[in-house]
């Protein structure tokens, strides 16, 4: 996608010494993604402001998954639903390392 436009915009002051003009020609390109849909694209001008409006192909669009984590631990602010039977089980297994695998000393995981 390639954007050409030109600033004509020239402001006179007669309050000021020295003005300094901000106008000329311009030139910006950005390789799109396969996933856009070309025939999608809107383009809105507004106040000097140009607005884009890009859409994905449906099938470009992914779903979102909720995956749970455990993280192991024996807290009372920690809402992951793991109970105290099981991190005792993996203290045991683990001969008294932090099933968590956290290392500080205020973790709070009760491991």
């Amino acid at each position: 996608m390639t954007i050409k436009g030109e600033k004509r915009v020239e402001i006179e002051d007669t309050k000021r010494h020295r003005v300094e003009r901000s106008y000329g020609s311009f030139v910006r390109s950005f390789t799109l993604p396969q996933t856009v849909k070309t025939h999608g694209i809107g383009a809105e001008f507004i106040d000097g402001v140009l607005s884009l409006t890009i859409t994905k192909r449906a099938e470009a669009v992914h779903k979102q998954y909720e995956v749970p984590i455990s993280c192991g631990c024996n807290s009372m602010n920690c809402d992951c639903g793991v109970t105290a039977d099981r991190v005792e089980a993996e203290k045991s297994q683990t001969l008294g390392s932090r099933s968590c695998g956290c290392t500080a000393m205020n973790c709070g995981c009760g491991v």
